[in-house]
């Protein structure tokens, strides 16, 4: 049984942060935490009262057991809860769903291909789309798309007619490819278009976007692997160019220090670093 007056708190923030921040209402639906902004502020709310209890008691306990100051203890608890633990809390209360969106986005973009391949085999068969999203909704391999899909299919039977339900569904997912989906579909089912010939050239522009960004993806690590080959060559010029220098003038610093440092520090990092980017690179255009 909900809370009545933490609920109606939660409205009010709700409506607030609506008039202030009207994405975020897209942006906690898109991002699956949950399934209104209204229910995400509740949910953090309950989580935000037993953070900051916690943390007040805790930080009590703590001070109390090394200073033995009840009063100095208490005071220390409340700086930290209000001043620290709070608007930690409150920051992460903004951040989470924007980091959520961002994150679903890109799983989104990497199952499309699959997701557009078994709505197409259902549009082949005469399939309707309210019957395709929910035979896709079964699919474990697809239920990242089950915020979009349960969105739809519940807009659908309160009543709303399936292309603005598919219109509002375009505003709040993640994926750009998925969106630009949805407002197809949409602009099909209220001119009357088979789904199967909305379906070709959303699959014909998804071919073009990931040949694209392959290609950019592609030059990007020929010009990273172009750098880390032209320091891989410099490095023992500049390091046998030094070492002779040391050996004519003697420094504070010796030859084998300094080549130590390169072989075992200076060298690994290098490689791993270009290793990191090139893998952040290449993930870019993982398909699922």
């Amino acid at each position: 049984m909900r809370f009545g007056p933490l609920r109606e708190f939660s409205s009010l923030i709700a409506v607030k942060l609506t008039k202030t921040f009207p994405y975020l209402q897209n942006v906690v639906l898109g991002s699956g935490l949950a399934g209104s902004l209204l229910d995400y502020c509740y949910k953090s709310a309950q989580h935000m009262i037993a953070g900051g209890a916690a943390g007040l008691v805790a930080s009590f306990a703590l001070t109390l057991y090394a200073r033995r100051d009840p009063l100095l203890a208490l005071v220390v608890a409340l700086v930290f809860t209000f001043l620290v633990l709070v608007p930690l809390m409150l920051t992460a209360f903004i951040l989470v769903p924007l980091f959520a969106y961002k994150s679903r986005g890109a799983k989104l973009s990497a199952l499309f291909p699959t997701f557009l391949l078994y709505l197409g085999a259902y549009a082949a068969g005469g399939m309707r789309l309210t019957e395709a999203f929910e035979e896709l909704r079964r699919f474990d391999e697809l239920r990242e798309f089950s915020v979009e899909l349960d969105y739809v299919l519940g807009k659908v039977a309160t009543g709303t007619p399936l292309h603005e339900a598919l219109l509002r569904a375009a505003t709040i997912t993640p994926s750009p490819m998925l969106s630009r989906l949805f407002v197809s579909l949409s602009g099909g089912i209220r001119t009357g278009i088979p789904l199967s010939s909305i379906l070709t050239p959303a699959y014909t522009q998804m071919i073009e976007e990931y040949r694209a960004e392959t290609q950019h993806v592609v030059i990007s690590l020929g010009a990273l692997f172009e750098a880390y080959l032209a320091v891989a060559v410099v490095t023992p010029i500049v390091l046998s160019s030094f070492g002779l220098l040391t050996l004519l003038v003697p420094a504070v610093v010796g030859f084998g220090a300094i080549l130590t440092f390169i072989t075992f520090i200076l060298v690994p990092i290098t490689t791993v670093a270009a290793l990191v980017v090139a893998d952040y690179l290449a993930s870019q255009v993982r398909i699922g």
